[in-house]
């Protein structure tokens, strides 16, 4: 072997040992700080002896808002001591995230088949870069959000690859959030009524399987209080309007306490409370006009799961750092479409180091420059937003500030903006703004 290739490859190794002993030690802090996972635990301890769920529970002393459903996915978790229970749901977070990342690999190497290694791990680690913080909150305050992108993700792949009971079983367990069924008008429009027959059956599963461990006459009861408990302590206002809420929602709420007469009633509604309904509408008609183009064929285009999942933390009561980590969607199809451009070959000092091999010429043409445009100006604002002014940069008072000012929402209503240009306007069969390729070959 050569000197330089030993070299080399130690060098693997080494680098191997520092991200293991990293991933350890970040595992040992989230299992020891528990987070939100001790109160799904208390969830699941209190299910197992047929005790309330929706009761604080004596770790956490706080309410779980999630289906009933969850108590039961939980419930096996709790046969563990909690810390090695809570290590066992951090593993489970990093096989996610694995999964996540071979998935914007294989809608990377879809647009560029040909591009160079360096240059194509550089738009598979955008979407993270951009996303590390909501990612890490997800970690650190040991929640379920990763789980609930991961089956979302698992339901639309499984649909595309024709397979609507699986994908009802992935959706079922995303649902235990109420978020995803923001993507159920969408699926409609798409006419995935195998998806909706599958759902059936899997919902009639899942009422099966709380009615033998809780009695049939428990199971209505389950459900009334998950909606009281939900009711009355997360979709209030004071709850609704706390800083952290970058919904479209939050965003209403924080500007009817600056505008009390925004409180008033509008067709029987709080007026502060439209700015949200029309936002979230006109996102709907978005995915109506472009399902409309193509007649309403039972496909499942990429750029309208992304828009999809932007109306998911736009329409919610309550989307905070780690609900974000949805924002890896619209985020994969940006690095898609970065590879397919060569955004990042595209600057001289980029290419020389991540793709010294390549002409100096433009590689993608001409008409990839408006493109280019718009994904540095999108793919920057996320840096800016969500990683520079972040927490652990600028500090609590700065970033208080800046999601106060609702900029995470603006961020996410670029998005929505770029994915509805994309969707609207007449793309040449043959440019670079043809629609990005399936996702669903992970």
């Amino acid at each position: 072997m050569e000197p330089g290739a030993r070299g080399s490859r130690r060098g693997r190794v080494w680098a191997a040992v520092v991200v293991g002993l990293a991933l350890v030690a970040l595992g040992h802090l989230c299992a020891a700080h528990g987070g939100d996972f001790r109160a799904f635990y208390d969830a699941g301890e209190a299910a197992l002896r047929h005790g309330d769920v929706y009761a604080q529970g004596p770790r956490m002393r706080m309410n779980v808002f999630y289906a009933p459903t969850f108590s039961l996915i939980v419930m096996p978790l709790t046969l563990l001591p909690p810390y090695l229970a809570a290590w066992i749901w951090y593993l489970l977070k990093l096989a996610a995230v694995a999964f996540l990342a071979r998935w914007v690999y294989e809608a990377v190497r879809a647009e560029a088949p040909d591009q160079p290694p360096r240059a194509r791990a550089a738009c598979v680690a955008l979407p993270f870069v951009v996303a590390l913080n909501p990612v890490m909150s997800d970690f650190r305050l040991g929640q379920a959000n990763l789980f609930v992108l991961l089956f979302t993700v698992l339901a639309v792949r499984s649909l595309e690859r024709r397979r609507p009971v699986r994908g009802a079983l992935y959706f079922s367990l995303a649902a235990v959030k109420i978020t995803p069924l923001a993507l159920l008008p969408w699926l409609v429009l798409r006419r995935q009524w195998r998806f909706f027959g599958g759902l059936l059956l899997v919902g009639a599963a899942w009422l099966a399987a709380l009615a033998a461990w809780w009695g049939p006459a428990r199971v209505p009861e389950l459900f009334r209080e998950w909606v009281r408990v939900t009711a009355t302590r997360k979709a209030v206002p004071e709850i609704v309007a706390f800083f952290e809420n970058q919904s479209l929602q939050g965003v209403a709420a924080r500007l009817a306490r600056l505008l009390p007469a925004l409180e008033q009633p509008l067709l029987g509604v709080a007026a502060y409370q439209w700015i949200w309904i029309v936002g979230c509408a006109a996102i709907c008609a978005v995915l109506v006009l472009a399902a409309a183009r193509d007649r309403f064929r039972p496909a499942l285009p990429t750029e309208e799961f992304a828009l999809a999942s932007l109306l998911m933390l736009l329409a919610s009561s309550d989307s905070r750092w780690a609900h974000h980590v949805q924002l890896l969607v619209p985020l994969a199809v940006l690095a898609a479409l970065s590879a397919r451009v060569r955004l990042l070959e595209s600057w001289p000092a980029a290419r020389r180091l991540l793709a010294p091999d390549t002409r100096a010429k433009d590689v993608a043409g001409e008409e990839a420059r408006p493109l280019r445009r718009w994904l540095a100006a999108l793919f920057g604002a996320g840096i800016v937003v969500l990683v520079v002014l972040g927490r652990d940069v600028v500090g609590p008072t700065v970033n208080h500030a800046v999601r106060t000012l609702s900029l995470h929402t603006a961020f996410d209503l670029a998005l929505v903006v770029f994915l509805a240009r994309r969707l609207l306007r007449r793309i040449p069969a043959d440019g670079v703004e043809r629609p990005v390729s399936s996702l669903s070959a992970a």
